[in-house]
């Protein structure tokens, strides 16, 4: 996309780090503990959807977390330890069997991006709280960012472009063109010790090498983060829920997935390798090895010996996951309330993320992590280092609550256990843009905030540093939303629109269709979009023209400019987006090429009147009758699933053209915002053209080459049917 004016976003300390959780989702998003890298088959698998709990396979059902969802289910109102739930003594018949719940509360392999921000993490701790406590000089913010990023060389950088083979290839030269040359330098460094140690770890010579302290401790981070992916592994039994092709991908990963216990070799490889990687000269002892000898490696060395203990690895208070984490210096000492604009914040919103939202999976193939870092990412390049790290941290916490939940990922997070890690204003930025049990909430807060006159910075509406008093709810209707909030909001959609956009053939259920893509668009997420686009295209208008606007409302010339730039991703994503819709609805009513180029263009044509289009395109081209042979071939599996369709249960329900229509005023709305910005220009035009003709070409290669257009996305609910004849015969059903 053509920044406003060329612009790029200087590189600092800020940026560096953003940078380096986008490098993470962009290379490594798909890869797993203990595993690496998984087929889009596995990764189609994991999107979230919901199953009924009597559909859960005994395996899943007999592990820690299977226990957890049956307490929860079975009985609500006692507070009971799950290991002592047993199958036998629940009644079979019992209608709760028939509970759906959402599929981010089974277990899975982590994604490696966490054990990576666990690692960078750890090596922040040391940098601040090491050395006795005066900290590491040697441990700079630059080798930091190259821990976390070095296992991206010799990956494809997929977020860079739709086009595969357009995307770069991540090494030395894109890390020191992209993070500068001292990270470069860290990264290659990293490397080779990181091989130097693993040749050394097997031939039992690590007494032997010579590694300065500052990369001792790196490594000694990033082995300690694979022991915490390795040992959660175990903790869950993951290996036995996993389905039979998941575990022919282990086995050609060379991992045996047979007997009681398969995770054991891997994780007494990973617990000897730390061991190791912690007696290297100067690992620091406090700040590093005394945390995780007494809780991690503790908690291993007791499975080990003992494979009875395993679940104790897991759990709300398990040693591998829960005490690692709070017993690292930065979760200890640091305190983020105090000190909501310090880097540090962002290492430990990365931490909490990843912890909470761990099984959590989007409802395309992305990881919950990736999603959040790429949304932080997206704020960036918007406003540069002009961004406030609190805002950063609220777009990479912005799910954490509502996807953390209790019935959502089987976690009680909450807006008041943010408030006392994070501090009332993060956590109130955080609440402004979780949803609130009223639906309509959102959009009903966005249009108070169109209403009202000026902007609310968040420094402002929340007093950064008063954290005792706030009143903090979930998207609070009474409150507009802050610049803060504007930014998430705007971001996230942005976000979203892009990963449907990228793997639109991984989209399951009615998430494939027009139907169901074009009224959340237009009617949901519209109503909420729509007038927060609005807002910020009046009040840049504003700053234009009054000269004391921005010190009226404290906002710098250089928030201003990131607001147009912001607005500009926003618009684009949602053409994006559009495109990608309507050549879905051209498929449904089976268009030839021409047709959908007829369709693409009428509908965007802001000069072609509602009449006009409604006589050329929606009853000429998208006629009936098409749309009958389509559904009668099975093509398309109802009328209901077409957006000009209400869903409905009968067959045929009566057209309705609104939500189309609609739909189609929003884009031309979009484009008066851009004329308004003086955006819309020649290069402008010929951008979105060609990104018009990128996203056509890269859904029909996508889409065209892949089996009947409407058979089953696998899905855990898919996955578990070789177990259902042994699940029904235990269950007596």
């Amino acid at each position: 996309m053509p920044g406003a004016g060329g612009w790029v976003p200087e590189l600092g300390k800020l940026g560096k780090l953003i940078k380096g959780y986008h490098l993470l989702a962009a290379t490594l998003d798909g890869e797993r503990a203990l595993i690496g890298q998984v087929s889009n088959r596995w990764l189609d698998s994991e999107i979230e959807s919901t199953i009924r709990v009597g559909d859960l396979p005994l395996c899943t059902l007999n592990t820690y977390r299977g226990s957890e969802i049956l307490s929860s289910i079975f009985y609500p109102d006692e507070d009971l330890d799950p290991a002592c739930i047993r199958l036998d003594l629940i009644d079979q018949q019992d209608p709760r069997w028939d509970t759906m719940i959402n599929t981010n509360r089974l277990p899975k392999l982590e994604p490696r991006i966490n054990g990576l921000v666990l690692s960078s993490t750890m090596l922040q701790g040391v940098r601040r709280y090491g050395a006795s406590g005066s900290g590491h000089r040697d441990i700079t913010s630059n080798l930091v960012v190259a821990t976390l990023i070095h296992d991206c060389v010799g990956k494809i950088d997929r977020l860079a472009s739709l086009d595969i083979n357009e995307c770069p290839l991540v090494d030395s030269a894109y890390i020191e063109k992209a993070f500068g040359k001292q990270v470069a330098l860290h990264s290659r460094n990293i490397s080779d010790y990181m091989v130097q140690f693993k040749t050394a770890f097997s031939q039992g010579t690590v007494n032997q090498l010579d590694i300065s302290p500052r990369y001792a401790n790196a490594i000694a981070c990033l082995v300690a983060g694979e022991l915490r992916l390795s040992a959660r592994a175990a903790g869950e039994s993951i290996i036995q829920t996993l389905d039979p092709f998941k575990k022919k991908e282990l086995i050609a990963a060379g991992i045996d997935t047979r007997g009681a216990f398969p995770e054991w070799e891997v994780l007494e490889r990973d617990y000897h390798m730390t061991r190791a990687a912690f007696s290297l000269p100067g690992v620091d002892y406090s700040a590093l090895r005394e945390p995780i000898e007494n809780s991690l490696l503790q908690a291993v060395e007791d499975v080990l010996h003992d494979p009875r203990k395993r679940d104790r690895l897991i759990g709300r208070r398990g040693r591998a996951v829960h005490e690692v984490h709070i017993n690292l210096p930065i979760m200890e000492y640091y305190d983020a309330a105090a000190t909501p604009d310090n880097i540090a914040t962002i290492h430990l919103a990365a931490l909490e993320m990843t912890r909470h939202l761990d099984r959590c999976r989007r409802k395309s193939r992305s990881t919950m992590a990736a999603h959040a870092f790429n949304l932080a990412h997206a704020a960036w390049e918007a406003f540069g280092e002009n961004l406030d790290i609190s805002i950063a941290c609220a777009t990479i916490l912005h799910d954490v609550v509502e996807d953390g939940s209790a019935e959502v990922a089987g976690y009680n997070h909450s807006l008041r256990l943010l408030r006392k890690r994070f501090g009332g204003p993060i956590a109130a930025m955080v609440g402004e843009v979780t949803d609130a049990s009223d639906a309509e909430h959102g959009q009903r807060k966005a249009a108070y905030t169109a209403d009202l006159p000026g902007l609310r910075t968040a420094q402002k509406a929340y007093n950064v540093g008063r954290y005792t008093s706030m009143r903090i709810r979930a998207t609070d209707v009474q409150t507009p939303y802050t610049v803060a909030g504007i930014i998430t909001k705007l971001v996230d959609t942005t976000v979203t629109f892009n990963e449907s956009v990228r793997d639109p053939e991984s989209l399951g259920g009615w998430w494939r269709d027009s139907g169901i893509r074009i009224y959340w668009a237009e009617r949901v997420r519209g109503p909420i979009v729509r007038p927060l686009l609005n807002k910020l295209v009046k009040e840049i208008e504003r700053s234009r023209t009054d000269p004391d606007y921005k010190a009226a409302l404290g906002l710098s010339s250089e928030m201003i400019d990131g607001m147009v730039r912001l607005i500009e991703s926003t618009v684009d994503a949602a053409d994006r987006y559009m495109t990608q819709n309507l050549v879905i609805l051209s498929s449904e009513y089976g268009l030839n090429a021409e047709e959908e180029r007829q369709l693409l263009t009428a509908f965007c044509d802001s000069k072609m009147d509602e009449d006009a289009f409604k006589a050329k395109i929606l009853h000429n081209l998208l006629d009936d009758a098409r749309l009958r042979e389509q559904v009668a071939k099975g093509e398309v599996p109802s009328f209901s699933h077409v957006v000009l369709f209400p869903k409905s249960e009968n067959a045929e329900p009566p057209r309705n053209e609104t939500t189309l229509l609609s739909y189609r005023e929003g884009y031309k709305l979009r484009r008066e915002y851009m004329r308004r910005l003086k955006l819309d220009d020649d290069l402008h035009d010929a951008f979105r053209a060609a990104e018009s003709q990128t996203v056509v070409n890269h859904y029909h290669t996508r889409c065209d080459q892949r089996p009947a257009q409407y058979s089953p996305v696998s899905t855990p609910a898919a996955n578990v049917a070789d177990n259902s004849s042994t699940r029904s015969a235990n269950r007596g059903s």
